[in-house]
């Protein structure tokens, strides 16, 4: 009798041993899955948390863009501005750069500069940003044009005009294409055929502003070169474009040496522009614009655009982020539609200050149908005169 209670013992407790090792496999293998997840879930975080570190050195760079600039103008002085002129200056292309300029002392660790709140004097994320570099005079100019904003008005202003030659615009990426094979033929319009460009030259002369238009339209077997001013065509350019989905489909220089020469004799002290419109506004197009010289090399744009790049850390993790910020403002000069028809007439309506500026907005609203050419050489009279406050 004894003995059978034993046996009924000894088999439970080989069940409760079994069991106990099923259980175990099963939590072993649930934990074996769950380890890449919650890593992969860790990493993801991290990384999420570095690319917002990035942006906040992002807008802390453009806070000391906007410090420099009132430095330089006189809006701001003292020793703040002696530190942030030196890191323009001598630093900008280091790591340092943010440190040097003195505008976030208290957040530096290093050449880091830390980010979030403190806990019991310690940080409770260990989140910064770990290097800054910003460059005032970008290679190329570069945006979007889409039909909320159809054009873009830049100073055709470089660190050596004198060397320029060619205006390089190359527009139309395999982002703008939004899938599917690319189609060049500059009869057909659809969200697969680059974009049609207008660009405009204006300068100043005695007499007001004067303004040179090209038209340039996609094709398979177009040109990929403009010659100078005086051969300017007002009939629309064929300009080749590729199916590289890795850069720009669609170029061409144009050939600037006598438009420049003759903008700084007619009018010395303003910069000559160059205005790039989107003709058909059928899908958002990115474009790129550079100033060559003789030998194709680029000559950096003077001030119009800043490149910022910025690193953020966030543990062991790195995210890098490069940005673009508008430091000239000529774009505000044009406005994205100049015109528009209302009962078969031309209208255009502005919001002025007053005095002679209001003069000169009254020539803009008392223009003809066929007054097209005067309309931007009224705008180029209210730029050349400095006046603002108007839409």
């Amino acid at each position: 009798m004894g003995k059978a209670k034993t046996k009924r013992g000894s088999a439970s407790l080989y069940s409760v041993v079994i069991l106990m090792m099923f259980i175990s496999v099963v939590v072993v293998g649930f934990i074996t899955l769950m380890i890449p997840v919650i890593r992969r879930a860790d990493r993801f975080n991290h990384s999420e948390s570095a690319y917002e570190s990035a942006m906040a050195g992002v807008e802390d760079a453009k806070y000391a863009i906007r410090y420099y600039k009132a430095c330089k103008d006189g809006t701001k002085s003292g020793t703040t501005c002696n530190s942030v002129k030196n890191a323009f200056a001598s630093h900008s292309q280091d790591c340092s750069f943010m440190r040097e300029t003195g505008l976030f002392t208290t957040e530096t660790e290093g050449d880091e500069i830390k980010i979030g709140s403190t806990v019991s004097g310690s940080r409770a994320f260990d989140q910064a940003y770990t290097c800054v570099n910003v460059n005032l005079n970008a290679d190329d100019y570069v945006g979007t044009l889409e039909q909320g904003k159809p054009s873009r008005t830049i100073p055709l202003r470089t660190t050596n005009n004198g060397s320029a030659k060619y205006l390089r615009l190359s527009w139309f990426t395999n982002e703008n294409l939004n899938g599917g094979t690319v189609s060049a033929n500059k009869y057909l319009v659809s969200s697969k055929t680059p974009s049609s460009l207008r660009v405009e030259f204006a300068y100043h002369n005695a007499s007001g502003g004067v303004v040179k238009a090209l038209a340039l339209s996609p094709s398979t077997s177009g040109t990929h070169n403009i010659g100078g001013m005086g051969s300017w065509s007002s009939s629309p350019y064929g300009i080749e474009c590729n199916t590289d989905p890795t850069a720009y489909r669609c170029y061409v220089d144009i050939e600037i040496t006598d438009f420049l020469a003759t903008a700084s004799s007619a009018a010395s002290g303003f910069d000559p522009l160059v205005r790039v419109v989107l003709m058909d506004g059928k899908t958002a197009t990115d474009f790129s614009l550079s100033v060559l010289d003789g030998s194709n090399k680029r000559i950096p744009l003077n001030g119009i655009q800043a490149l910022i790049d910025v690193t953020g850390r966030s543990g062991t993790a790195y995210r890098r982020v490069q940005a673009r910020l508008e430091t000239d403002g000529a774009d505000l000069l044009f406005m994205n539609y100049a015109l528009s028809i209302t009962g078969g007439g031309l209208d255009k309506s502005h919001l002025v200050t007053s005095g002679t500026c209001e003069n000169l907005y009254n020539t803009i609203t008392n223009l003809t149908t066929n007054g097209y050419n005067d309309i931007r050489t009224a705008t180029l009279n209210i730029y050349r005169s400095g006046c603002s406050g108007y839409e």
